[in-house]
């Protein structure tokens, strides 16, 4: 696997090499373009004292002294170099010495005798003083932008290199610290940019692990607490029973009642914990068009049926008058009210009074199941939708249950696009509200 600092540091050293190789070429170019401008602003001038000089050869192109007389005179009074080659390029005079000099300019004539030519005269102009101080000061200058490109260069590759690989390696020692039962980590790296966001978000990444290994934990507690209740009841029953200790009809009738009362509890156990696996899947739910009042008098029979086995009280006020339906799945929506009576059993004891109240606000038709029992802090009462959550956790452990049931109302109640919360009861106890969407009933 390939280091993404070295990919980042190999990126960068291509690039700073491109733009030097760049700017190079470019810098070449303008000087080129410069020097070939001033050749060519000079070039009439050096084409006239050229020809010049090839007429006065012609004069006297048959006295060799007077010729070479004519190149040194025009030679020192223009600062030219000549070299004079006759027709057969043989060399006839010559004052220009330093033929390796590439900083002249060659231009190149021809003396005719008798319309036929008899001397090539090449002359060398040095390039104007202006022209080469000009191509001096480019190449310095070039020698200077390219020294400061690559400080800059150099600097902000640098700075990339640290933007992106303190984070990156800082994140990477962090994971390398993290194992199974110790999630929670620390990356010390706090820019106000996207990567100090990636690193918080690592951390909270390791916190809600950390908190997911609890419930976890939490939870095989709870299973193994809750089962073990109801189990070791069964148990000591069906002993009883094998070893024949229930000598009467009557005796034996109230062990099958218990075992059989144990059972029923660890089937709602099981019921919870299947409904928990299903919290945070999209769930697919038989929507059905419900008649509200007719469920509202189903639901309350059925628990007052429930609150008056365990000598309780109960009362129902349904304040609606109007035929309205709901698009539910009635199943779900009838474990919510059985989640919420099971949790008021717990904590009302069996001579619960509980009350359920109907009302249309809306567009949606609101619940509220009270009961008379121990209740909820006022601070705590966000707190009762989550998960494990638990009013008094010793009490609680003695009357059964995992702390799911609400949890469980919550995810159904939000999954028919309503709403749930709790409150105090003014007489003492809990007020379990929700809210499901309605619409007026089709003839």
């Amino acid at each position: 696997m390939r280091s993404i600092n070295r990919k980042i540091t190999v990126i960068l050293i291509v690039s700073f090499l491109l733009q030097v190789l760049l700017i190079g070429s470019l810098y070449r170019f303008v000087i080129a373009k410069s020097i070939l401008s001033d050749i060519n602003k000079y070039e009439k001038s050096r084409q006239t004292i050229l020809q010049s000089t090839v007429l006065k050869i012609e004069k006297v192109i048959d006295e060799p002294d007077k010729i070479k007389n004519v190149l040194d005179v025009n030679s020192e009074k223009y600062d030219i170099k000549f070299e004079l080659k006759d027709i057969d390029g043989n060399i006839a005079y010559s004052n220009y010495f330093n033929k390796k000099e590439n900083r002249n300019i060659e231009e190149m004539g021809i003396a005719r005798l008798k319309k036929r030519p008899y001397y090539v005269i090449h002359a060398f102009f040095p390039i104007k003083a202006q022209s080469f101080a000009r191509y001096t000061r480019l190449n310095g200058t070039r020698l200077v932008l390219i020294l400061i490109v690559f400080s800059i260069s150099l600097a902000a590759s640098f700075l990339i290199y640290r933007i992106f690989s303190v984070p990156l390696n800082k994140v990477r020692k962090a994971m390398n610290s993290t194992s199974y039962g110790n999630t929670v980590i620390s990356i010390p790296y706090y820019g106000d940019d996207e990567l100090g966001l990636l690193c918080r978000n690592f951390e909270d990444m390791g916190k809600r692990l950390k908190k997911s290994k609890e419930e976890e934990i939490e939870l095989i507690q709870a299973i193994s607490h809750d089962l073990k209740t109801p189990m070791t009841s069964i148990i000591g029953y069906m002993n009883r029973l094998i070893n024949g200790k229930a000598n009467s009809e009557e005796k034996r009738k109230e062990y099958y009642e218990i075992v059989y009362r144990k059972a029923n509890d660890m089937k709602l156990l099981l019921n919870d914990l299947e409904e928990y696996a299903s919290i945070g899947i999209e769930l697919k739910y038989d929507m059905q068009p419900v008649d509200v009042s007719k469920f509202i008098v189903d639901i309350c029979e059925e628990i007052r049926c429930e609150v008056e086995e365990r000598d309780g009280s109960f009362k129902c006020l349904n304040s609606i008058d109007v035929a309205f339906e709901m698009l539910v799945d009635e199943v779900k929506i009838r474990r919510v009210f059985t989640n919420i009576v099971e949790n008021s059993f717990k904590y009302a004891g069996e001579n619960c009074e509980l009350s359920v109240e109907t009302f249309l606000q809306g567009e949606f038709i609101l619940f509220q199941i009270c009961d008379n029992g121990i209740g909820v802090p006022e601070e705590q009462l966000g707190k009762v939708f989550d998960r494990f959550y638990r009013a008094e956790v010793s009490r609680s452990r003695e009357r059964g249950g995992t702390g799911l049931g609400l949890t469980i109302c919550r995810s159904i109640v939000e999954g028919h696009g309503g709403k749930i919360w709790a409150k105090q009861n003014a007489g003492g106890g809990l007020c379990i509200s929700f809210t499901i969407p309605v619409r007026k009933a089709s003839k």
